[in-house]
């Protein structure tokens, strides 16, 4: 009788089985190597930052289109504290029944209060969502539902950039009609792209930190990894634009821990080393066909990268006596109980944040010098019931950044890793009736050891007819700053010499104050 436990395998078995990794790297599902032909570079040598230490950005995008002016709002009240267009009372106004209370919440300094001790507790979700705010400025305040948001700002890990979209070159009411805008403004794919590759205009194809990644040639022996097989540019879950190079390579991962290929195991019994022997004989066959050679190539990428990301997760730290903001294990979303809200939060973006954080530890420990990461969170396209559904997307990005900060301060590397938001735009001040439409300019966050905590970029007349405005009455605010004023500052802290800037960022001098480059980005980091 066959042993279940380690079945004969005919070879038509054995091929099937063995095929599916080159499927799993394929799809994306597993780990994904992408290069795009010959870099433009190459022939002059990798322009690497100084020294050798570790650095990683994260970029979590909110796909949908975030609705940033319920997240961090205008607080001031107008006439006492700011003029009349620029607190509190115009938002409040226009916003109307999603107008978040001016009602002032306590910031905990420990756990936040579990269920009905939860500083923004109220019936329901939509009632807690509008119940009150945390003052982290004298104009700004952050949503109740985000009580870990305003701790990390406390505690000066987190910057917030005020009014920034996607911009050619500065522009206003006046301009609106005559000046250069990015393409099909309010649509997503569009929106999503030009953030991606840094560029409004849609003549740029390549993601910027692709183009980053060429530049320091990633996955060549003299580049910015010495071709670890790990690399530079890692997505969680699926190809990203912002990774699309020329040469350069994008790994691809699945969110939690890494796969394994049943029964084929370079490390395991003897059977099953003997399996993955075969494997890696006929990965390296002598082929003519193209199609063959990278199918086989790509296969033999999954398998060794498997085999080494297993051994390597082994190793990583134990955040067993580590805990969130309820008591929870870290990386563990607390009971609906304790949240006090109406539905449960799914962790998808705990696990990418996790993911990262050990690929993180690993990449140090590989003595890896620079390492670009991408995770996601979908829900933020809230036209209808955004008062039930936008505090629980709220709630979850506040708790999951929380967990992912603490652990990075686990490991002694807050001043090493940095994470930044994005999302489509944001949206309309004034509310359809249910929920808000799309917009342009936004809130976005930056957090890290690294960061020179506060809030950069002007509060905006928030009135109808303001030059912040969009001549539409619908409330669509013109950004006041450029999403790459935020990226040339990340850059720059990531080792980006001056004279590259442009390379990445193909607008960025159309938003200097002065003669030099630097002036155009925001003095968000520290010099780490």
């Amino acid at each position: 009788m066959a042993d279940k436990r380690h079945p004969c395998w005919s070879r038509r078995h054995f091929l099937q089985r063995a095929g599916a990794t080159g499927l799993l790297t394929a799809a994306g599902a597993g780990v994904m190597s992408r290069s795009w032909g010959n870099s433009s570079h190459a022939d002059v040598g990798p322009r690497l930052p100084a020294g050798k230490d570790y650095k990683a950005l994260i970029c979590l995008f909110l796909y949908g289109g975030n609705d940033s002016w319920n997240l961090l709002i205008p607080s001031a009240n107008e006439g006492s504290e700011v003029e009349e267009g620029f607190g509190y009372q115009t938002y409040a106004s226009r916003r109307a029944g999603l107008a978040v209370k001016q009602q002032s919440l306590e910031i905990s300094t420990g756990q936040v209060g579990r269920a009905a001790a939860n500083p923004y507790h109220q019936k329901d979700a939509a009632a807690s969502y509008l119940k009150g705010l945390y003052k982290v400025d004298k104009q700004w305040s952050v949503n109740g539902c985000a009580p870990e948001l305003a701790r990390l700002q406390q505690h000066n890990r987190l910057a917030w950039v005020v009014n920034s979209g996607v911009l050619v070159e500065p522009v206003d009411r006046q301009q609106y009609e005559s000046g250069i805008l990015p393409s099909f403004l309010f649509a997503h794919n569009h929106q999503q792209r030009y953030l991606a590759t840094a560029d409004g205009t849609a003549h740029e194809s390549l993601g910027w930190a692709g183009r980053l990644a060429d530049l320091w040639q990633s996955g060549s022996v003299n580049g910015i990894d010495h071709a670890h097989l790990f690399g530079m540019n890692m997505a969680l879950g699926g190809r990203k634009p912002m990774f699309a190079s020329q040469s350069a390579p994008e790994r691809v991962l699945p969110a939690g821990k890494p796969l394994k290929m049943d029964s084929i195991n370079q490390t395991g019994p003897a059977n099953e080393r003997r399996r993955a022997d075969v494997l890696n004989a006929l990965n390296t066959l002598p082929r003519r066909d193209l199609f063959e050679q990278l199918f086989a190539s790509r296969q033999q990428t999954t398998m060794e990268m498997l085999t080494r990301l297993n051994a390597e997760w082994q190793n990583t730290h134990d955040y067993s006596s580590l805990t969130g903001s309820y008591g929870e294990p870290l990386f563990s979303m607390p009971d609906q109980g304790l949240i006090g809200l109406d539905d449960r939060l799914p962790v998808g973006l705990l696990r990418q944040l996790e993911t990262v954080v050990r690929m993180v530890e690993i990449g140090k420990r590989q003595g890896l010098r620079r390492q670009i990461f991408f995770v996601s969170m979908g829900g933020f396209d809230t036209h209808a019931q955004q008062a039930n559904k936008h505090p629980l997307l709220l709630r979850n990005l506040s708790l999951s950044v929380w967990h992912f900060q603490q652990a990075i301060r686990a490991l002694g590397m807050e001043d090493k890793v940095t994470l930044y938001s994005q999302s489509d735009f944001a949206r309309t001040l004034q509310n359809n009736g249910d929920g808000t439409d799309h917009a342009w300019g936004g809130q976005q966050f930056v957090v890290g050891g690294a960061v020179n905590a506060g809030i950069y970029g002007a509060m905006p007349d928030l009135r109808v007819d303001s030059l912040q405005s969009v001549p539409d009455n619908r409330g669509r605010m013109i950004p006041g700053l450029a999403n790459e004023q935020t990226l040339a500052a990340l850059a720059n802290w990531f080792g980006v010499a001056a004279s590259d800037m442009i390379h990445l960022f193909p607008h960025l001098t159309n938003f200097q104050a002065s003669d030099s480059v630097a002036s155009a980005w925001l003095p968000l980091m520290k010099n780490t």
